[in-house]
């Protein structure tokens, strides 16, 4: 059932409905980043637990139903993992990003369809 509302909300995210949102954050990486705002190395052991932490908060909102952009994409370093230097987190990023792709596959891939029908 988790999945299901996954996927109504990535569909809803690949067909741009949420793309002002994710468009707003990727405006904001680059502001932050260009004023030297946006801290991508030298992380924390309570830094990298903190951000990994809320971005997996915003992994389980997603599968709940809410929509991807207003979620997991709220995470700035997921829209450029490849400027983090530091290594846990910029390979974590890169798994969260993946793990996206993969449920976006199976959605592709099997043809689910969400319906309220479900929730019935």
């Amino acid at each position: 059932m988790i999945i299901k509302c996954a996927v109504a909300r990535y569909l809803d995210y690949v067909f741009c409905t949420n793309s002002n949102e994710v468009l707003f954050y990727l405006y904001l990486y680059y502001r932050l980043l260009q004023a030297g705002n946006l801290k991508l190395n030298d992380f924390s052991h309570e830094e990298n637990i903190g951000i990994m932490d809320t971005t997996l908060c915003c992994l389980i909102t997603w599968l709940e139903g809410h929509s991807l952009a207003q979620t997991v994409f709220t995470n700035l370093y997921l829209h450029s993992p490849s400027s983090i230097q530091d290594k846990p987190l910029g390979t974590f990023c890169v798994a969260m990003l993946k793990l996206v792709d993969v449920i976006e596959e199976c959605v592709t891939k099997y043809e689910i369809m969400y319906s309220l029908m479900y929730y019935r």
